[in-house]
Parts: C-alpha cells; structure tokens; sequence
C-alpha cells in the first residue's frame, strides 16, 4: 500500500492499493511518523513482516510512506525485512518524478 497526505487532511490516506477498495482510507501513526519524520518501522507476527518506508521522489523529498507485506520465514530479522523492502521500494521510487504522481 502506498500512503500520501494531500491538502489540508494532515492524515495519511491510501492512494494505491492492491485491493482497490482500500483506496481512501486512512492511515495510522506510523504511516504519518513515516512521512513527517522519515526512518523504516518493522513488525512481524506469526506468517506475516510489515515494514513501513518512506517514499521519495527525484529530489529525495518524501512524498508518502510505503507499506510492505511479506510472508516472514525462519531466522527473518528486521534487518533483512528491511533490506527486502527497500529493493521493492526503490522500484518504485524510480518511477515518480513528484507527489503529484501518486494522485
């Protein structure tokens, strides 16, 4: 999922999805501490890691936060999640030149 704050709403809301009936809906606390103050946040459960990134355009200014799921395995850390994440979201940073991509 990748999260972006527009206008005046200062909560982060969904703008793409792999479930399209997710668009629009609000983000939470880490999504929006993602965006305002940058850093990865890691969690894991039992099947699944999520880490939560910043996403940047051309000039490396964040212009939303990126939420990653992966289906964790024996020995996953954080650093490796995080490290399989960033590949991901480094693709995708590729492909925006501004904020105004991600509307």
């Amino acid at each position: 999922k990748i999260f972006g704050v527009n206008g005046k709403d200062p909560v982060p809301r969904i703008v793409a999805s792999d479930n399209e009936s997710k668009i629009g809906e609000p983000g939470g606390d880490v999504e929006k501490k993602c965006i305002e103050k940058g850093g990865s946040y890691f969690g894991k459960g039992s099947e699944l890691a999520v880490v939560t990134m910043p996403l940047h355009d051309r000039n490396g200014d964040t212009v939303g936060a990126v939420r990653v799921e992966m289906t964790t395995f024996v020995g996953q850390t954080e650093n490796n999640g995080i490290a399989r994440a960033t590949r991901i979201v480094k693709t995708m940073e590729a492909r925006i030149s501004s904020a105004k991509e991600l509307y």
